[in-house]
């Protein structure tokens, strides 16, 4: 049983709403604007099991029903180095940021970028926290990021906003190192204009890379083709991968909370478990044991877009930042 957000906060609250309407046992929430049904499921005693990266809400009391696939979190998924050691390893030193004005997810990974990028002895030239959402119209940023001489770029937003970053910064002969936040998505290459503008661009990971041939990620891929005639290959988008990891969090959920298991038992013993990694999914094991503390260490893979495909960077391994 699924139930669409829209896109909106509202939109989520009313989702929720619907699903336990149909008395849902629990609830995979992967969605930028989770917080907004944080107090239902609460105070119903449903698990949710999801991105943990629309806000603070999942590190943060009385939310211990909430389980991220990223592991322990002070409600800050971003509060490492992990992204500002990719911009040091591929040589940019003077970053420009986006972020959406309505997702606090958005903003937060930008800010939290900020403070890591000077933790390093980076820095961020340019920012801006107020992108509308979607928005394909960023003339105005970019130019900005042209003034302020950035050499590095980086998008928390989805496909069409990033895509716009890509095409803004060529048309200005801004020679920048790229990033996307959202992940990498192989529907990009559907599009020959949006596939031309990304170029050299780089992606973040939530898998190991598919070059790399991972015995996980074949496993995953196999998975969703058997479950979706419509996916034909590649990277799935970045909603679909991330719906999968809470599929297998939740699986292991279930698989902890007895042999008949209630919401009850599920979120207490799914609090316990550490070194999950999501049958090889995760760049790192992580634990729910630590409510409200983030993991130490988070890591990561990034891939590069060449030609009709994206391939892994250093030598297909992931990269690791310690949190703050």
């Amino acid at each position: 049983m699924s139930a669409d957000d829209q896109s909106t906060p509202a939109g989520n609250a009313a989702a929720t709403q619907l699903l336990l309407s149909k008395g849902v046992f629990l609830i995979e929430n992967f969605s930028a604007f989770t917080f907004a049904s944080t107090k239902i499921t609460q105070q119903a005693g449903v698990p949710v099991t999801g991105g943990g990266f629309d806000g603070p809400e999942w590190g943060m009391q009385p939310n211990t029903n909430m389980f991220s696939t990223v592991g322990g979190t002070n409600g800050r998924t971003s509060n490492n180095l992990l992204d500002a050691n990719f911009f040091k390893m591929v040589g940019a030193t003077n970053i420009g940021g986006l972020a959406y004005g309505i997702s606090p997810s958005s903003t937060g990974s930008i800010v939290d970028l900020k403070t890591a990028l000077q933790m390093i002895g980076l820095k961020m030239g340019y920012e801006n926290l107020s992108v509308p959402f979607g928005a394909v119209d960023i003339t105005a940023s970019m130019l900005s990021m042209k003034a302020a001489g950035v050499d590095g770029a980086a998008c928390s937003c989805v496909q069409s906003t990033t895509v716009a970053m890509f095409s803004g910064l060529a048309n200005q002969g801004i020679k920048a190192k790229s990033l996307s936040f959202a992940s990498a998505d192989s529907s990009l290459f559907n599009n020959p204009t949006a596939t031309a503008a990304a170029q050299g661009a780089y992606y973040a990971s939530q898998i190991p890379p598919i070059d790399t041939n991972n015995a996980a990620t074949n496993t995953m891929l196999t998975n969703i083709k058997a479950a979706d005639s419509s996916y034909t290959g590649g990277y799935p988008t970045f909603g679909l991968t991330g719906a999968y990891l809470a599929a297998v969090l939740t699986v292991k959920g279930l698989q902890v909370a007895g042999q008949n298991p209630t919401r009850q038992s599920f979120i207490q013993n799914l609090t316990g478990v550490t070194g999950w990694n999501a049958n090889g999914l995760l760049a790192g094991p992580v634990g729910f044991n630590h409510f409200g503390v983030s993991e130490p260490v988070r890591c990561g893979w990034f891939v590069q877009v060449s030609g009709n495909n994206f391939k892994s960077i250093n030598n297909g391994q992931a990269i690791c930042g310690r949190s703050f």
